[in-house]
């Protein structure tokens, strides 16, 4: 695939700093995609772009906001693009076109989650029963696992909007684009033991300094352990789609676990975690 710097004639970090020194309704999103570059030595290219889709799509990241990611990258480089017009031949016009017109937005049923972004119960008691594993840790995978919650949603949890009752914990969820909704938390044991071992003074999470966990570090921290101890990298979404595809199995109320999850619509919560395969028996009918 044709390389952008070498189309609009620019060096990788000057593509990098343009990209971010735009302000508008995608700079969330071009930011995290620079981060993405940075962490893992990329440079701003077609092909980072394509493999950054991928590891969003593998990681369980919902559709709408893939393509967010998507739309604000592909505006970002025409913005390049329109910048250094005059620097570029027809050629370089037509490839730069092209190449953008190989990206394309994704449809929901891209993203299903398949059994390698899940973990099963008897994966999370092992995960659970590891000694090398921090107890910080261990008691965040038991709360996403328990909870279903993204895990911006969790470390942003403020004491102030968990309310305790005789029989479950209430927690009022601050989700994407500032979605409020409830979350119940049915085991006063395992709530108790979070306070116990946090002790935040403002947050659910909290560091002994008072500062909060970072997305990115905990993260990393849960697929590095989770390598050692599973033999396979897990994300922290990844107890979300095991939550999701628990609640489903369990209980098969497809509507009501998408009322957990947040989902805009039951339908995004069935195109993910319901498809099924006819078996070769069954296709074997004549």
């Amino acid at each position: 695939m044709t390389n952008l710097p070498s189309i609009v004639k620019a060096e990788d970090s000057e593509l990098k700093k343009f990209a971010l020194s735009i302000k508008d309704s995608y700079t969330y999103e071009i930011k995290h995609y620079v981060n993405y570059l940075n962490n893992n030595n990329m440079k701003f290219n077609f092909e980072s772009f394509k493999t950054y889709i991928e590891i969003m799509k593998h990681e369980g990241v919902p559709v709408r906001t893939i393509n967010k990611r998507i739309n604000g990258i592909k505006k970002r480089i025409r913005t390049i693009f329109e910048i250094n017009v005059g620097n570029l031949d027809i050629v370089r016009k037509y490839h730069l076109d092209r190449c953008l017109k190989e990206i394309k937005t994704l449809k929901v049923a891209d993203v299903y989650i398949d059994d390698e972004k899940k973990i099963t119960q008897e994966e999370f008691n092992k995960l659970m029963k590891a000694e090398e594993i921090p107890q910080d840790i261990k008691l965040i995978i038991s709360f996403l696992f328990r909870t279903g919650v993204r895990i911006s949603e969790a470390l942003n949890i403020r004491l102030k909007n968990i309310k305790e009752y005789s029989n479950c914990v209430i927690i009022r969820i601050i989700g994407k684009g500032g979605k409020e909704y409830l979350k119940r938390l049915p085991d006063l044991k395992f709530y108790n033991e979070l306070r116990e071992y946090f002790k935040g003074q403002e947050f659910l999470f909290e560091r002994e300094d008072g500062s909060q966990y970072e997305r990115h570090q905990v993260t990393m921290r849960i697929k590095r352990h989770s390598l050692r101890i599973l033999g396979r990298e897990i994300s922290s979404h990844t107890m979300r789609h095991s939550f999701a595809t628990i609640m489903i199995e369990k209980t098969g109320k497809i509507k009501a676990t998408s009322e957990e999850l947040a989902h805009s619509s039951a339908a995004t919560t069935m195109d993910m975690y319901t498809h099924e395969r006819l078996s070769l028996e069954e296709l074997n009918f004549v």
